[in-house]
């Protein structure tokens, strides 16, 4: 079974990630707080909230639509991949251009990728490591069914996984930072289409098509490194205030 240092371990990584990345990150730039604290919030509210709601229409509720896609590879893989894309990106956008109308430094954009991506670590991968943690040390709880069947490594592969997320939401940010600012509205829709193939290895991971965990974070790596190569030569060419 895996060992209580391994979800430690995990548990403490997707906290400390973010907070570690925002911290270096304000010393290098001395960029300002509130695009990091207006993307956590920002992430739970589309992510979290309206998109779930959307998950419960089109997955949960019980209709012709909801029983197609979740019966139809093609259609689950198109729709998950979308709807991450469609919710996480309409909230950058309206971040950027209401609450965030003031910072146009173009440090801004990489500060609100660390708070967008630092919370769904904190939320898709530490919370459930708490829940782990909860289960291992609870004598009253029936821990075999629950944990056992996490394979040793997992849980420290997922922290590269949180990394390489986080590469890609601080990418995205300055894809659609770079589209409200600068006129390039075309950039929005854009970075829809490109977070929804981001997503598609993982998609697919959920649905047997990609049996391999190293296969999906392999593509991952290289799909954070396309975007981070395309974000980098955009942020070099915003003005830095």
């Amino acid at each position: 079974m895996i060992s209580a240092a391994e979800i430690w371990f995990f548990a403490i990584g997707a906290f400390l990630l973010p907070v570690v990345l925002i911290v270096v990150w304000k010393i290098r730039t001395g960029a300002k707080m509130a695009p990091f604290w207006c993307g956590m919030i920002v992430f739970f509210v589309f992510a979290m909230i309206l998109e779930q709601v959307s998950h419960y229409v089109f997955l949960v509720m019980p209709w012709a639509g909801s029983e197609y896609i979740k019966n139809h590879t093609l259609a689950y893989a198109v729709y998950g991949c979308l709807a991450a894309g469609i919710f996480e990106e309409t909230g950058r956008f309206f971040a950027f251009s209401i609450p965030l109308k003031k910072h146009r430094e173009r440090t801004a954009c990489v500060t609100y990728g660390l708070g967008h991506g630092g919370c769904e670590a904190m939320l898709i991968a530490g919370m459930p490591a708490i829940s782990y943690l909860v289960l291992y040390y609870n004598p009253a709880l029936d821990t075999t069914s629950a944990i056992s069947t996490i394979v040793p490594g997992t849980l420290a592969l997922g922290i590269l996984e949180r990394l390489l997320a986080i590469v890609i939401h601080v990418s995205l940010s300055v894809i659609v930072f770079t589209a409200v600012t600068t006129g390039r509205k075309y950039l929005y829709p854009v970075a829809i289409v490109l977070h929804a193939l981001v997503d598609v290895p993982a998609v697919l991971y959920q649905r047997q098509v990609i049996s391999g965990l190293a296969t999906v974070e392999i593509l991952t790596a290289a799909e954070s490194a396309i975007l981070a190569i395309i974000a980098y030569k955009m942020y070099r060419k915003l003005p830095e205030a």
